[in-house]
């Protein structure tokens, strides 16, 4: 796996318990790129990362979900598991971002039609303020076609312990599914020490809806979080 290729490049580094960060997050609908993985329902997350002082990373995440694949949809997929690595870029004291692969998985015995897919993603941001991102597989969700995703993300603090979020993407899918489709969100956020409370008014446009049908209309989402460090 991917996940191995920072072992040499870790095995110099100072390690301790800094380098280490973990998070659990209960939400009330796992919802990517404008899409539910969960159907709609509640979800669990949770992963972990570690991350060398040079600024190499490398980490797990997993949430549950519920997928029924195109050839077997009496059997839903219930778990992604996502490894991924990557480089912090640290280009100025304003600008800064990171470049990963992610190996995104759906494990389940048995089944014929492979999810499993890789994608690269480069992103850059301007202090705490701005966003951009750009991904790219060649593979999207395992049906063989290209997708390539674009996203500017906007936050505002409003208070010490309270933030504002925006954002806009374009998930460029004419390769895989003959079309894209625009997705944007709002979200509130309110940080209680280790915890975070959010909640996101999140929609997608029309042909969201011819592609993924009623999991990409519009909804609210509230999630709780808690890092561990």
């Amino acid at each position: 796996m991917a996940i191995l290729a920072l072992v040499p490049c870790a095995a110099g580094a100072d390690i301790d318990a800094d380098n280490f960060s973990a998070a659990v997050t209960l939400t009330s609908d796992y919802v990517y790129r404008g899409v539910s993985q969960s159907r709609e329902g509640p979800a669990v997350q949770g992963g972990f990362d570690f991350e060398t002082e040079p600024g190499f990373f490398v980490g797990i995440w997993a949430s549950s979900v519920q997928l029924s694949s195109p050839d077997e949809r009496r059997s839903p997929r219930e778990l992604e598991l996502d490894y991924y690595v990557g480089y912090r870029l640290d280009l100025s004291a304003a600008w800064g971002g990171d470049l990963s692969v992610t190996r995104y998985t759906y494990p389940a015995p048995g089944t014929t039609f492979d999810y499993d897919y890789t994608e690269i993603k480069l992103s850059l941001g301007y202090e705490d303020l701005l966003a951009g991102s750009l991904a790219y597989t060649a593979d999207a969700f395992g049906f063989g076609g290209d997708g390539l995703a674009y996203e500017l993300l906007g936050r505002r603090a409003l208070s010490e312990n309270l933030e504002a979020v925006a954002g806009l993407g374009f998930f460029d899918l004419d390769d895989a599914f003959g079309d894209g489709y625009t997705y944007w969100n709002l979200s509130l956020s309110r940080y209680l020490g280790r915890f975070t409370l959010t909640a996101s008014y999140i929609d997608t446009d029309r042909p969201a809806r011819r592609i993924w049908g009623r999991l990409s209309a519009g909804r609210l989402v509230v999630s709780l979080s808690a890092s561990i460090q």
